[in-house]
């Protein structure tokens, strides 16, 4: 007997059964033969029929099917979920209506899957819910080449003893990082009632180099059970996981630029202040250029930096040009060429000369007045304390003189 499921996603047997969906149409071929031979019994007498018998051990359906000239009998029966009512039965076949002819029946198991697989992040009772795709462990961008990778798929069913299919790409700014994709595969480890447990160790295929610290891993898996029905749920490509990294790297970078002064004239001592931090969490050493518009190297210092470490540069620089510089720093394989913020030289001319000369005479023609000033208020201040002393003592003169003789006295006396 051949059984062949008419529905898709079709059905598979593991061994022991056939498992099919509710309500499938399963197409049987059956055929008589003779015994011990590979030669069909033909001509059969039309009295017999053959009796098929489906039942969960508690419902039954059967069927009667007119036998063929040919032997062999085509005919479909249908996984009536009113009969199937547990998921668990069996179908058999026998031959009635001519007991002369000895004829064992066929019988097999059958499994109705109701349920779709779909992974399971951190079971209660598993000791595998610590890895990447339970967000427990985050992988390292300079360890791409081998993380181990874990996957618990529940299925009221036992899955196929197969790998499991796993997709992989990066992203970065929601468009998928060019030849960062792959296929790979993770091998069956066990069963543990329901769940399907595979694992193995991933090799994405990617340097560092390729990545940049904001790019994620986008990570998805296909899989079909025994009874045809694929992976649903979280970890399909619909519902894919993203995975940060952990970037593991030396990242010198500028967190401060600046130029003093910010307008210089020809001439001027320009002063350029440049801060670099260690953004990353590896040790390193990288050059440090200072360089103009013409990109000639005015300057090249090495600096060796710890994780969130940094330094400070001043180099100083004479504005030998008018008009635009184009200072321009860089380190050397990290990062691109960084503008000083600085305004255009200016030229000095003889105007401006001449308006300094003219500056300094009123200075000084005002330094004098003020001086002229200054004398005529201390003569006038002196003038009056001369008056005040003279006054004074005059004053003081006055109070010792006798008193004034009365006027009785000035009389001649004539009696005398």
């Amino acid at each position: 007997m051949r059984v062949e499921d008419t529905k898709a996603h079709s059905g598979q047997t593991n061994c022991l059964a056939e498992l099919y969906h509710r309500n499938d149409f399963v197409r049987h071929s059956v055929g008589l033969y003779h015994n011990n031979t590979q030669y069909l019994v033909q001509d059969l007498p039309p009295n017999a029929s053959l009796e098929w018998s489906l039942n969960d051990g508690e419902r039954r359906s059967t069927g009667e099917v007119p036998l063929s000239a040919t032997g062999v009998m085509e005919f479909d029966i249908l996984m009536n979920e009113n009969v199937m009512y547990y998921d668990y039965g069996a179908l058999e076949v026998e031959l009635i209506g001519n007991e002369s002819y000895k004829v064992t029946p066929l019988a097999y198991q059958i499994v109705l899957d109701d349920i779709a697989p779909r992974l399971a992040l951190s079971p209660e009772g598993l000791p595998y819910g610590n890895n990447i795709l339970s967000g427990a462990v985050t992988p390292a961008s300079n360890g791409l080449d081998e993380v181990e990778v874990t996957v618990i798929v529940n299925d009221d069913t036992h899955l196929p003893p197969g790998p499991i299919e796993m997709h992989f790409v990066f992203y970065r700014l929601g468009q998928p990082v060019e030849g960062t994709e792959g296929i790979t595969s993770l091998d069956f480890y066990e069963h543990l009632s329901p769940y399907t447990v595979y694992s193995g160790n991933v090799d994405f295929g990617v340097q560092q180099t390729q990545l940049t610290r904001s790019d994620i891993l986008v990570v998805w898996f296909e899989l079909v059970d025994r009874s045809g029905r694929e992976l649903r749920g979280i970890g399909t490509q619909e519902n894919a996981f993203t995975i940060p990294l952990v970037w593991v790297a030396f990242e010198p970078a500028f967190s401060d630029l600046s130029a003093a002064p910010y307008r210089p004239e020809v001439g001027d001592n320009v002063s350029v202040y440049a801060r670099i931090i260690n953004e990353g969490i590896l040790s390193g050493e990288a050059t440090v250029h200072l360089r103009d518009d013409e990109g000639t190297l005015l300057a090249s210092d090495l600096v060796e930096l710890e994780a969130d470490e940094w330094v400070n540069f001043v180099w100083h620089v004479e504005a030998w040009k008018a008009g635009r510089l184009g200072l321009n720093v860089e380190i050397v394989n990290y990062t691109p060429s960084v503008p000083i913020p600085l305004a255009d030289i200016k030229a000095k001319n003889e105007d401006t000369s001449a308006g300094e000369m003219t500056q300094l005479s009123l200075s000084i023609l005002s330094l004098v007045i003020a001086a002229a000033i200054l004398f005529v208020v201390r003569q006038q201040r002196l003038q009056r304390e001369e008056a005040y002393h003279l006054e004074k003592i005059r004053r003081i003169v006055h109070q010792r003189l006798p008193p004034p003789v009365p006027q009785d006295l000035l009389q001649p006396q004539e009696e005398q």
